[in-house]
């Protein structure tokens, strides 16, 4: 284990002494705890090659700043056995962000082809990854620098959105997309829920039983808003004469 390197602890509601529960080579890059409680979902470089362990031994392998930077991939860490699987299916791609379907369903990957920011971002795609069978559903190329992947459910079927740049131009507002996951075939069409609108989203929160909430820049304000399927545009829940931050959200 790395020196510095940020590792994932547990400790006790009773007290005593932090727990790791890696010790992994290079750290990890972010979690989730599932909701069966057994798992977390972690993302972090994938083990050392025998050939990157010969090389950092003899220190024959200039470390030049940018170069290497390692993918993030999926792992599945049980945190009885401390265990950990790495997610297959999602290939040679590098993990960005993840969240769990609120009935405790699949994980939505954001993901990138590369961990470079330029030109990562420009190629972000979103997968359904199935938490058992470790199957990963591919729904398609998201907008550009997608984030902030969250579930909802209407009328029975499960929808993803999340947060991109609005198109056609690689420079302006954040926009709120949506798709529908089926549970088999293709997923339906990315389409703007925002589209038109004169205030700004910056952030999303999965709400367990109803459509997502969404921070919106308006002007110098901030506003709330409930998302809508059926609806041309969000519903306000309300304006702040004070600035908000999306992490305020939950």
């Amino acid at each position: 284990m790395q020196r510095g390197t940020i590792q994932l602890h547990r400790i006790s509601l009773e007290g005593g002494e932090a727990e790791p529960l890696t010790t992994w080579q290079a750290g990890i890059f972010d979690y989730l705890p599932l909701a069966d409680g057994r798992r977390i979902a972690v993302v972090a470089a994938a083990p050392p090659t025998d050939e990157d362990e010969r090389r950092t031994a003899e220190r024959d392998d200039a470390k030049v700043w940018g170069e290497q930077v390692p993918y993030g991939r999926l792992w599945l860490l049980e945190l009885k056995s401390g265990r950990a699987r790495m997610v297959e299916g999602l290939g040679d791609r590098h993990v960005v962000e993840m969240a769990q379907r609120p009935d405790g369903g699949p994980l939505a990957v954001l993901s990138w082809a590369t961990p470079e920011l330029d030109p990562g971002c420009l190629s972000c795609e979103l997968h359904a990854v199935d938490l058992e069978t470790g199957k990963v559903q591919a729904l398609g190329r998201a907008a550009l620098e997608a984030s902030a992947p969250t579930w909802w459910n209407t009328d029975g079927c499960w929808h993803l959105c999340y947060l991109a740049t609005t198109p056609p131009s690689p420079v302006g507002g954040r926009a709120v997309f949506d798709l529908a996951v089926p549970e088999i075939g293709s997923p339906g069409e990315h389409r703007s829920l925002t589209g038109g609108m004169t205030v700004c989203p910056s952030g999303l929160a999965q709400v367990a039983d109803g459509p997502p909430l969404a921070l919106f820049a308006d002007g110098l304000d901030t506003a709330i808003y409930r998302l809508a399927c059926r609806s041309p545009t969000p519903s306000s829940l309300g304006t702040s004469r004070r600035p908000a931050h999306s992490s305020q959200l939950t």
